[in-house]
């Protein structure tokens, strides 16, 4: 599998694939990812994570999942309706 990184320094590819490496060789063997690559997912750009997730490396969060399937849910955005009451004058 071949994924742009959009990384122009040598380092932070060769950072990237280290990674990489990492997360899937914990995917192969069902454990958890080093510490490292852990604090590094919460590091990286939004489109990087969502490339580890469409190659089955990684889970997005729900909520990630979410805005990156095309809208905003209505656990994120509920409807005004449901505050209706609770703003009404005389409650």
């Amino acid at each position: 599998m071949t994924t742009r990184t959009g990384l122009t320094d040598r380092k932070g590819a060769e950072m990237v694939r280290l990674h990489v490496e990492h997360l899937l060789a914990a995917k192969l063997s069902g454990s958890a990812p080093p510490p490292t690559t852990a604090i590094w997912l919460t590091s990286i750009p939004d489109k990087l994570r969502e490339r580890l997730a469409k190659a089955g490396l990684i889970d997005l969060p729900a909520r990630q999942q979410d805005l990156t399937a095309g809208g905003v849910s209505g656990r994120i955005s509920p409807p005004l309706h449901r505050f209706k009451a609770a703003v009404t004058p005389g409650n």
